[in-house]
């Protein structure tokens, strides 16, 4: 147990030998140009002009524009700037469309896409699509409302994906057999 202790803290002793420019491969001509730079550039201005940029700074304190951000307002800043909104409030849409929508019906429904102004809405049975023809206006209604700056031109209502026999190995061209599935 003990040349374990000491191994250990040898190796600790060696690892913290190892100079920083080695352990972070970096050049060392790269790395003393960088630093005396910026240690010129520091020396370079007058010391008239350093206690201008210090009291500057002393003043500044505080004074909106220089406190810090959250990172949320930060996100929302440069969605809106970069026009990413409409694409976060379409993808929040399917996210939260069981509370959009009602409980039942988001179990039952849910956003396939939203493309060029068109939302298209698959529902799980057929059912479910005939009560959601019927309930389109109030669909609308709640979805615009949500969607309030971003245009939706038409709203789509699908039904579940259906079976086909028009691909595969054992596919029949044409019409093929009507004796089975109906």
């Amino acid at each position: 147990m003990g040349m374990d202790t000491i191994s250990t803290s040898k190796n600790s002793a060696t690892d913290m030998g190892i100079p920083p420019v080695e352990q972070c491969h970096l050049s060392e001509k790269k790395l003393s140009a960088v630093i005396a730079s910026r240690y010129i550039h520091g020396l370079s201005l007058s010391q008239s002009e350093r206690k201008r940029r210090s009291e500057e700074a002393f003043f500044n304190f505080g004074k909106p524009g220089r406190a810090p951000k959250k990172a949320s307002s930060l996100l929302s800043q440069l969605a809106h700037d970069n026009g990413w909104m409409p694409h976060l409030k379409t993808a929040a849409l399917s996210s939260e469309w069981a509370q959009i929508v009602g409980p039942a019906v988001g179990a039952a429904t849910h956003v396939e896409s939203f493309r060029a102004g068109e939302l298209i809405i698959r529902a799980s049975s057929t059912a479910w699509l005939t009560q959601l023809t019927f309930m389109k206006p109030q669909l609308e209604e709640q979805v615009r409302a949500y969607l309030a700056p971003i245009d939706i031109d038409k709203i789509t209502l699908v039904g579940p994906n259906s079976y086909t026999f028009k691909h595969g190995l054992y596919s029949v061209l044409g019409r093929g057999p009507r004796d089975t599935w109906g």
